[in-house]
């Protein structure tokens, strides 16, 4: 007995060798292969192209080419959902991609028609300017001349400035991205004064993410003023010093680049989890392809980027539409599904709702899962 006391002692005293400590997190898994054959062919051929050039990971480019699509096409067109709601067709979108994975060079290349775009606005933005500033000047100057010569006959006034019309619109702002940190006030002058959509896309999601937009005085209502947008319901604003004023047919993309980090502060934010604005982003985090990045652009890749930026020139060339009487609202078209896509989409929301019970691999997501058939 004594003996097995000594060696029960003489082990416990044994030094011991220190156990690996264990992470406090599972290590996420890589994320499955962007479904590419599920895009239209023209965006498959500019996701083959940008990432001949990049070399960067598929979904990257994915993500880059759909938000230029989708926002493009949201400036002329919504769509009927089968269950009769109407939605935008821009997107809300976030990729995490670590420094290093040719972010800003997969956002330029597939960006160009957006920058195309905005640089020909901008080359006549002046002289418009100019011109509006004289035919402001002339009606206001008309203005006072009516007011002194009928200024007895209020009759007389009211028919002469009746005559004379409303004041000459400024031209729209040049302008077709926000950038990526904008301010809620700031997004909301560009939606009045600009054409009536834009587009928060930045290859450094970061600055957005630490933004005085996403500070936690005005984080609540960034998140809310975004989530209403992406519905496409009007956007009112009640202010002691402008008033009442409501902001109709406008449309907004989102593309955010988000390194590992700030992508974490973001998508775990409880704020922006309960108030509902990460139900409406669609996330990627693909694999890395550093280490591999050795292929050069071929002639396929360069014709796929050129049938791409062909059809988003066209897409971005077409004219915008404006409702008559509010500056700024889109004339949209309404897009109906057809009836396969109808039965095609009730039929993949039965099975997300069939995976939310409590026991569904929906429910811990419930809030984003609620929204994925409208995501597709």
């Amino acid at each position: 007995m004594a003996d097995a006391m000594a060696a029960a002692v003489a082990a416990f005293l044994k030094p011991q060798r220190p156990e690996r400590p264990e992470p406090l997190f599972r290590p996420i898994p890589d994320g499955e292969p962007f479904p590419l054959d599920a895009l239209p062919p023209v965006l498959q051929a500019g996701v083959e192209g940008v990432r001949g050039r990049t070399q960067a990971p598929v979904a990257l480019c994915a993500q880059s080419v759909l938000a230029v699509a989708g926002l493009g096409a949201a400036r002329s067109s919504d769509v009927r959902l089968s269950t009769g709601q109407e939605r935008p067709l821009s997107l809300f979108l976030a990729t995490v991609a670590a420094s290093g994975e040719r972010k800003s060079s997969t956002d330029n290349e597939a960006s160009k028609p957006v920058a195309a775009w905005e640089a020909k606005r901008r080359a006549t933005y002046a002289t418009e300017a100019e011109n509006h500033r004289v035919r402001l000047a002339a009606f206001e100057t008309a203005t006072k001349e009516l007011h002194r010569i009928h200024k007895k006959n209020r009759a007389a006034l009211e028919a002469a400035l009746k005559e004379l019309g409303p004041p000459p619109a400024p031209p729209f702002l040049p302008i077709a991205t926000a950038g990526a940190d904008p301010t809620i006030e700031g997004l909301w002058l560009l939606l009045k004064d600009g054409w009536g959509f834009a587009g928060i896309f930045s290859a450094e999601g970061g600055q957005f993410v630490g933004s005085h937009a996403m500070n936690p005085d005005n984080k609540l209502k960034t998140a809310a003023a975004l989530s209403e947008l992406w519905d496409g319901k009007p956007w009112t604003r009640t202010r002691r010093g402008d008033g009442v004023s409501v902001l109709t047919g406008r449309r907004i993309a989102m593309h955010l680049m988000l390194q590992p980090e700030a992508a974490g502060l973001f998508l775990a934010d409880p704020v922006l989890i309960d108030q509902g604005l990460l139900s409406r982003v669609l996330v990627a985090s693909p694999t890395s392809t550093m280490g591999t990045r050795f292929a050069a652009p071929t002639l396929d890749t360069e014709r796929a980027l050129d049938r791409y930026l062909l059809c988003m020139s066209d897409l971005w060339g077409q004219p915008v539409r404006h409702k008559k009487g509010e500056r700024g609202a889109l004339d949209l078209r309404l897009l109906a599904l057809s009836a396969d896509a109808v039965e095609a989409v009730e039929a993949f929301g039965r099975e997300v709702e069939a995976d939310l019970t409590d026991a569904g691999r929906w429910r811990p997501v419930s809030g984003f899962a609620n929204k994925l058939p409208e995501h597709a």
